[in-house]
């Protein structure tokens, strides 16, 4: 029997161990889009946290067999487009997960209770949208997250323990304080950008999230906050694509629990 190669063991060993680090590498959670400079530090940052605190802070369901993803709407609720977003995603029998802001919960209830309602997932994105970053853990605690989750128990009859901050920008302390408490912090893993005016045309909209898309993957798009035309716009199209595609449409809860 011929002898092998110490070259050929070696090679043998390194593609083993590349495999390894690739299917490892896949199931890593990661924010997909490509950014621009100034926004890799956060990129970098979300990606260690969601590292670093898998019980707590999630980017995503990397490790996920099934092609479900979740699709998230931030910063309502309002009543011009909030309730055009819930129109389609009634009309197309699709799940998503609203991350609503405390103050806008009080000024717009009728659309917060549709929301619960017709079977969507609430979170709390804080009472008036700070950074977190700035705010000591007893503030964000007291003074964003406590109103907001009354104002919505109040409505739905449910208490949201899904938070995503704004910006998606939180301390390592906080995440880990409020997971201690019972939290689960909830990013994105692709987003559409559709609050960059510079970005948001329902085409590219349409676009960035064919190239970034993934099972398992947690997308951001915004319901309020400003003008959400292009996302009401781009949002039927985007799901009639996905559903082609095989993807399957359900709640942050359902995709990460």
């Amino acid at each position: 029997m011929p002898k092998t190669s110490p070259k050929l063991i070696f090679a043998f060993i390194l593609l083993v161990l590349v495999s390894l680090r690739m299917v490892a590498f896949a199931s890593e959670p990661v924010l997909r889009n490509k950014l621009h400079p100034g926004l890799r530090d956060f990129k970098k940052t979300v990606e260690r946290q969601a590292r670093e605190f898998p019980d707590f802070f999630f980017l995503s369901r990397p490790d996920i067999e099934e092609p479900k993803i979740a699709l998230t709407f931030d910063d309502g609720p309002d009543d011009q487009f909030t309730p055009k977003i819930l129109d389609i995603l009634k009309e197309k029998g699709v799940k998503a997960t609203f991350f609503l802001l405390g103050e806008r919960v009080n000024q717009f209830p009728e659309v917060t209770r549709r929301i619960h309602e017709e079977g969507h997932q609430i979170g709390n994105h804080s009472w008036s949208h700070p950074d977190f970053r700035e705010l000591e853990n007893e503030k964000i605690l007291a003074e964003e997250i406590k109103p907001t989750e009354k104002a919505i128990q109040q409505i739905t009859g449910e208490n949201p323990l899904y938070i995503r901050p704004p910006y998606g920008a939180i301390k390592d302390e906080a995440i880990k304080e409020l997971g201690e408490k019972g939290y689960k912090i909830v990013n994105w893993s692709v987003d559409s950008f559709d609050w960059d005016s510079n970005k948001n045309q329902p085409q590219k909209i349409f676009q960035r999230i064919l190239t970034y898309i993934h099972p398992g993957d947690i997308l951001l798009f915004h319901s309020a906050g400003g003008n959400r035309e292009n996302t009401v716009e781009a949002l039927r199209e985007i799901i009639i694509y996905l559903e082609n595609k095989g993807f399957l449409f359900t709640t942050v809860q359902d995709l990460i629990k």
